[in-house]
C-alpha cells in the first residue's frame, strides 16, 4: 500500500453589514480530494457491478460454492482486499450567521445558525479523478454507509433574562431529507428489482437549555436534548448494511436514545 495524497481548496468570506448593526456572516467552501484512498471496493459494491453491469474485476472476485450461493457454505465468498483504491472528493459550503438584539431592560436575544451544504461526495472506486464514481450526497445503504443529508444545520436563540446570570435557549437541529443508494441512477448503485424506494423524510429535533452563573467561580447549566422524544426514523431491513445499521437506525446521524435530560456545576479557580 502507497500513503494516501489529499488536496485540499478552502476559502470564505465574512460579512458584517453596517445597515444590520450586530450581524455577522461567514460562507465557507470546501473541496477536499484524497487520492490513493486505503480502502476495499466492499461486497455490495462488487456484487451489484457484476451482476447488473457485469464489470470483469469484480466478477473475478465473486466466488460460489457448488450450489451457486454466497453463504450456505465457506466455499461461497467474494474477495474485497485492501487496496489505494481510486479517489475521493467531499466538496460543500459552511454557513455561520450571527444576530444579537438588545432589548434593553427586557434582555438580550442571541440568533445563531450554523449550517453545512454538501455538494458531492464523490468515490471513484478506480482510476484517477474524473473517471467513473458515485455521489453519495443525499444517500444512504450498503454502498453509501451512514446518511449524508445535502443540508443539515442548527439553529440557536439565546435569552440572557433581565435577572442578573440567568439565560435560557432553544435549538432547532435540522437534517434534509436523504434516499436509499439502490434507487440511485448511478450505475454502480442502482440496482434493477430493488424494493420502492426507501427514504428517510427531513428530520427535525428541539433542545431546550438553562443556565445560570452565580458568580465569576460557580456556574450551573441543565437541559433536555429531543424534547419531544422523537423517535429516529427506521429503515427497511433489506438492501441496507449491518455495519452502519443499529436497531433499523442510524445512530450516528440520528438520536436513538430519544429524549436526554443533562445537567453540569462549572467551578473555576
Amino acid at each position: 500500500l502507497k500513503p494516501e495524497t489529499a488536496d485540499t481548496v478552502s476559502f470564505g468570506v465574512v460579512l458584517t453589514p453596517s445597515f444590520v448593526p450586530n450581524l455577522s456572516m461567514e460562507l465557507d467552501y470546501y473541496n477536499i480530494r484524497v487520492k490513493d484512498v486505503i480502502t476495499s471496493f466492499g461486497f455490495p459494491l462488487q456484487l451489484n457491478g457484476c451482476l447488473n453491469n457485469d464489470i470483469p474485476l469484480f466478477c473475478s472476485h465473486v466466488h460460489r460454492d457448488s450450489v451457486g450461493t454466497l453463504w450456505v457454505s465457506p466455499a461461497g465468498f467474494i474477495d474485497d482486499p485492501t487496496l489505494n483504491l481510486g479517489a475521493l472528493q467531499n466538496k460543500g459550503v459552511d454557513v455561520t450567521a450571527n444576530y444579537k438584539l438588545d432589548m434593553d431592560q427586557l434582555g438580550k436575544l442571541t440568533f445563531s445558525l450554523y449550517g453545512t451544504y454538501t455538494l458531492m461526495l464523490l468515490t471513484q472506486p478506480g482510476g484517477p479523478l474524473g473517471v467513473q464514481g458515485y455521489n453519495c450526497a443525499g444517500y444512504f445503504g450498503n454502498t453509501c454507509g451512514v446518511p449524508t443529508p445535502k443540508w443539515k444545520q442548527k439553529l440557536r436563540v439565546t435569552y440572557d433574562t433581565p435577572l442578573p446570570g440567568l439565560g435560557v435557549g432553544a435549538q432547532w437541529r435540522y437534517f434534509s431529507s436523504v434516499s436509499q443508494d439502490v434507487n440511485n441512477p448511478d450505475v454502480l448503485l442502482y440496482t434493477p428489482g430493488a424494493p420502492p424506494p426507501n427514504r428517510i423524510a427531513n428530520y427535525s429535533y428541539i433542545d431546550l437549555t438553562a443556565s445560570y452563573q452565580v458568580n465569576k467561580t460557580l456556574s450551573f447549566r441543565v437541559g433536555v436534548n429531543n424534547v419531544l422524544d422523537k423517535d429516529p426514523p427506521l429503515t427497511s431491513v433489506a438492501y441496507f448494511s449491518s455495519a452502519f445499521v443499529n436497531g433499523n437506525t442510524y445512530p450516528q446521524v440520528y438520536d436513538a436514545l430519544g429524549r436526554f435530560i443533562f445537567g453540569n456545576i462549572t467551578l473555576q479557580f
